[in-house]
């Protein structure tokens, strides 16, 4: 056995002898003198087993290991052998303490208590030494009863299950990989009461260590079909930071079972402190360096989750199921998500939502942007890996499709602020029902009554109820009546695809009375499907009108390049489109030859002969400043040629203003170069590229768009130089 354990010394520190409580070895005695003996008769049992067992002095006995190759049968027969010799020989007293320490570095302690024999070992501190672990077993074995010794064998023969839960991208409706959970014999079918016991014995190590070769010799079964997949094994802080963990769980060991290191994840649990951050943050970047991967599991509970995420960078970072439980009727925990989404898209992680049982909660959880997601909704822990069942990825695509995460991030509809809220089926319930239910729920505001078809018809506030039914008579009127006839006949309700801005005007426009009530919120169908309170509803327009003032070109005012990629998003998914890339030509040499001041002026006018024509257009049109001399015009139907020729003579009109007479006159102006040389230039005109949904496959990929605009642009360009005058092309290929 390859042990670096050189030295075992057991100290005796107090025997009593004939009633006399001394310090064994400090005062030699008599008595004292026979007990050595007895110590030295107990450990010549084994001098042949033993290269050396000598008396150092006093109580301490020197054992040297070096080549014994059956430590747990040495030490087991060992401590049976003096406990007996001590029991028969002073029955009144017996050993109270024994201390062993391996390597004379370091010290063993755990604690147990032997009734029958009445012996007590204490322990100190586990060492990183399979020799020394073997000793410390042992002495525990000396307490343990048979459940602990059924325990102890399942761990030392394996005996653990392996099952498979299914990790899911919510986009693509595909199993990204497997977390790896175990499962012991009866009793401790449960990981939880399996590891808490494990701890308990002190044999943490030996059962995770039970668990990782299980789990990777039965992921070695499956990489035929799994070889994309990902495989999340559990490791506890303790044991991450533990020198033998990073000596056995080395390329080799994946090697034994062909499994390849980019395959596995080690999932940091959160069940336990780590004090030393930066060797965690030295352990985890070791491993990524060998090509694996890191997750940090149960984000949001357990000890120090923040300083646990900054010290090892994760890949995963998966969302405790505390949080994302009922998170569709939470507020708080929703902007937690929100922010922990924004937060990993800005550090390159990636958000795993843990626990996942409802199809509400995944839905909450799409519209704030989260893509991965693992809980029974999706699939429970089973023997083997099992593919995701057709229903369920069905039902999540349609989700997907509802709540188009780019496009509720940016939150530009009210979608994603939509709370549930506690609903009353009409003709259901009394006023005095709905004053328990509010006495009841204290942080309840609001109630809405629906019909059976889940519409809306009315809403009732906490604080409109209690107005109504306060006073000397109020209860008494009302409390037997239903609760309808407290309803306001004036609710608001809208569509969650209401634009926030639009919402905010329209609910600042009621009466005084019901000015911030909640607006009730409904799908496509009518059906209700919760609630927006006024207060988030003022924060987030207040927060939307300061990114697009942020956001705004400062030179012509109009939305800038992150307002536009919403709209892109946005009107891509339309059945009809249209996309109108603008930028002018020649107007680097403009620029050179009339200043900036009027190079400014030029820019302004093609913003407004761009915007002159959304009248034309209909509401859905819009026009951004992209930067520079680059504009764009979007709108959700086909753009007829009439409106681009609209823009083009307007603009070339309105040019003549800033040239002089004679470049007017002669159709150019001077200019030098990029190579320094003297050459006429065009006046400056304006380039239309026109993208619509004729060419595209639904939905198309930004990059195509700007790959297709990019060609457009080359080509009306030299059209535009041939000419003099401003032009458009519209693509009229097809892409698949």
């Amino acid at each position: 056995m390859d042990t670096t354990l050189k030295e075992a010394v057991m100290d005796i520190p107090r025997i009593p002898v004939k009633r006399e409580s001394r310090r064994f070895g400090r005062v030699l005695k008599p008595e004292g003198d026979l007990v050595v003996g007895e110590m030295n008769l107990a450990l010549g049992v084994f001098q042949e087993a033993l290269l050396e067992c000598v008396r150092k002095e006093s109580s301490n006995y020197a054992i040297d290991l070096e080549n014994v190759t059956n430590i747990d049968d040495v030490g087991f027969r060992f401590l049976i052998a003096f406990v007996k010799m001590v029991n028969h020989k002073y029955p009144a007293s017996g050993v109270e303490v024994i201390n062993c320490q391996p390597d004379v570095a370091r010290l063993l302690q755990a604690k147990r208590l032997d009734r029958r024999s009445g012996v007590k070992i204490s322990m100190k501190d586990y060492v990183n030494d399979v020799a020394a672990t073997n000793i410390k077993r042992h002495l525990l074995r000396l307490g343990w009863n048979r459940v602990d010794r059924e325990f102890d064998a399942m761990i030392r023969e394996e005996r653990i299950r392996p099952f498979f839960q299914p990790i899911v991208d919510l986009f693509s409706q595909k199993i990204i990989g497997y977390e790896i959970l175990s499962r012991g014999d009866p009793p401790f079918e449960s990981p939880m009461e399996m590891f808490i016991k494990a701890e308990q014995m002190g044999l943490t190590w030996d059962l995770e260590y039970a668990c990782r070769s299980v789990a990777l010799r039965k992921i070695g079964q499956f990489l035929d079909i799994l070889r994309d997949s990902y495989f999340f094994i559990n490791v506890s802080p303790d044991i991450f930071g533990d020198s033998r963990f990073a000596e056995g769980f080395t390329l080799n060991a994946m090697g034994k079972y062909g499994i390849n290191r980019k395959q596995v994840v080690m999932e940091i649990t959160e069940e336990a402190a780590f004090s030393d951050y930066g060797k965690m943050e030295s352990i985890a970047r070791h491993y990524v360096n060998q090509g694996f991967h890191i997750a940090l599991d149960d984000f949001g509970s357990g000890h120090s989750s923040m300083a646990k995420l900054i010290s090892i960078a994760p890949e995963f970072i998966k969302v405790d199921s505390i949080i994302v439980r009922d998170v569709h009727k939470n507020t708080y925990k929703q902007m937690l998500i929100k922010s922990m989404v924004s937060f990993a898209d800005g550090v390159e992680s990636k958000i795993i939502a843990e626990g996942v049982e409802t199809w509400e909660e995944m839905e909450c959880l799409l519209r704030h942007g989260v893509r991965y997601a693992q809980g029974f909704l999706l699939g429970r822990p089973l023997p083997l890996p099992m593919p995701l069942a057709p229903a369920i990825s069905e039902n999540i695509r349609l989700r997907v499709d509802k709540y188009n995460t780019p496009q509720a991030d940016l939150d530009e509809t009210i979608q994603n602020m939509v709370i549930n809220t506690t609903t009353v089926p009409s003709g259901r319930m009394k006023c005095e029902e709905l004053d328990q239910l509010f006495k009841d729920s204290p942080k309840l505001d609001h109630v809405v009554i629906i019909d059976k078809a889940r519409n809306a018809q009315g809403l009732i506030t906490r604080q409109g109820f209690y107005t109504e039914t306060g006073g000397q008579f109020g209860y008494t009127l009302f409390q037997k009546k239903p609760v309808e006839e407290l309803t306001r006949p004036d609710c608001l309700v809208v569509k969650e695809k209401t634009a926030v801005t639009v919402l905010a005007k329209i609910a600042m426009e009621r009466t005084t009375e019901n000015i911030y009530d909640p607006v009730i919120v409904s799908d496509d169908e009518g059906n209700c499907i919760g609630t927006v309170t006024i207060k988030r509803l003022l924060q987030r327009a207040g927060e939307l009108e300061i990114d697009t003032a942020i956001g705004a070109n400062p030179l012509t005012k109009l939305p800038g390049n992150r307002v536009i990629q919403r709209w892109i998003m946005d009107i891509s998914r339309e059945h009809e489109f249209s996309l109108v890339y603008a930028d002018l030509n020649s107007f680097k040499e403009y620029n050179d030859s009339y200043g900036f001041l009027q190079g400014d002026d030029i820019i302004r006018l093609q913003a407004q002969s761009m915007c002159d024509e959304l009248p034309e257009l209909g509401g859905s049109a819009k026009v951004g400043h992209i930067g520079g001399d680059d504009f764009i015009m979007v709108l959700n139907s086909k753009i007829p040629e009439k409106n681009l020729q609209n823009i083009c003579e307007r603009f070339d009109e309105g040019r003549l203003r800033h040239f002089n007479e004679q470049d007017i006159a002669q159709g150019f102006y001077a200019s030098v170069n990029r190579n320094g040389e003297q050459v006429k230039v065009p006046l400056v005109s304006v380039s239309l590229s026109v993208i619509t949904s004729d060419s595209l496959n639904y939905p198309p990929h930004p990059a195509l768009l700007s790959q297709i605009a990019a060609s457009l642009k080359k080509r009306i360009k030299k059209q535009c130089a041939a000419t003099g005058a401003s032009g458009y092309l519209i693509e009229r290929r097809t892409y698949e």
